[in-house]
């Protein structure tokens, strides 16, 4: 890649951190708070979290010279969906919405893609595919895309990690598909994480960890064409494998699998004595374990990395779950 063709980085990070003071002023009046409450909300002050709002625009600043130079079904899928989603999640930070009526505005945006032909015809496993009819291939699309939106929003409970596994996400799609322009969630991550670090000055709310799931959602398969590949939840590790940890330990304890509490694995770190801090750098290390598998299985990229990691990681999950 070469220094131009980083743009969407640079710009993403600068308009994040230029706007971002603006939406913490905005926040108070509006009444978009995160009010602590000693148990899942730990933080010691109430913080806002109208995050969403600057990250959008610097979401749309960084993609539109791409736009207008180039249109294309992704790019317009992405920012007609993301302003949707941010709108959305900015609208529950301030209001809290139903969850039913959040649910719909979901399915909603995850079928914006369809409508602009963004639908996989092909699986496929190395050099192995497998043809996608539409009936199969629209309601997979959705699914992927209300899953990642919601795995990320999901982590996001201790400073710096959401923003964290953003940066890494984007940053394996963009090596993977060599795809530039997936950098644009990285640098508006990048951007917002001096304000989210130690005592927070502001956090995501739910319009910015949903915009940025739906962002790399969209990018996860629009770049590979009409194929998706069966190793790219890989990409996205930590935050599907939280998602799914989740799911299932609700289930089992026969509680709703929607609902709110702390059985996330940065809450399963932080029980066993480790700083916020240290918790969100363990849990990025975990993420390279989904990128060495994709690298050792479906590249001849660095074998010997992917197997070290793969071993440091599999020897980590071993002890997370003890």
């Amino acid at each position: 890649m070469s220094f131009f063709s980083l743009a969407p980085f640079f710009i993403a990070a600068f308009f994040a951190a230029a706007t971002l003071p603006l939406s913490i002023r905005l926040a108070v009046p509006l009444g978009a708070m995160d009010i602590p409450d000693g148990r899942r909300k730990a933080h010691a002050r109430p913080t806002p979290r109208l995050g969403g709002l600057a990250l959008f625009f610097a979401l749309l600043f960084a993609l539109l010279p791409s736009l207008l130079a180039s249109p294309s079904p992704l790019l317009g899928a992405l920012l007609a969906g993301g302003a949707l989603v941010a709108a959305l999640g900015i609208s529950d930070d301030i209001f809290s919405l139903s969850p039913a009526l959040k649910l719909f505005a979901e399915v909603f945006a995850a079928l914006l893609p369809v409508f602009f032909g963004l639908v996989p015809k092909e699986l496929s496993f190395g050099t192995a595919s497998l043809s996608l009819p539409a009936w199969l291939g629209i309601p997979l699309t959705v699914l992927w895309i209300l899953t990642l939106t919601n795995a990320f929003n999901m982590i996001d409970g201790l400073n710096g990690l959401c923003a964290s596994q953003i940066i890494l996400s984007s940053l394996f799609l963009a090596l993977v598909f060599k795809a530039p322009l997936a950098l644009a969630p990285a640098g508006a991550a990048f951007g917002f994480l001096p304000y989210n670090r130690g005592r927070a000055r502001t956090f995501l709310g739910d319009g910015g960890a949903l915009l940025f799931g739906y962002a790399l959602a969209l990018f996860s398969f629009g770049l590979q064409g009409d194929r998706f590949a069966l190793a790219t939840p890989l990409l996205f590790f930590l935050p599907l494998l939280d998602l799914l940890w989740v799911f299932l330990l609700r289930l089992y304890k026969r509680k709703n699998p929607f609902s709110a509490d702390s059985s996330h694995l940065h809450h399963r770190l932080r029980r066993c004595g480790f700083s916020a801090g240290g918790a969100v750098l363990l849990l990025a290390c975990l993420s390279l374990f989904g990128f060495a598998a994709f690298l050792l299985f479906f590249s001849a990229e660095a074998p010997l990395f992917s197997l070290v990691v793969l071993l440091f990681s599999a020897l980590f999950l071993a002890l997370l779950f003890w």
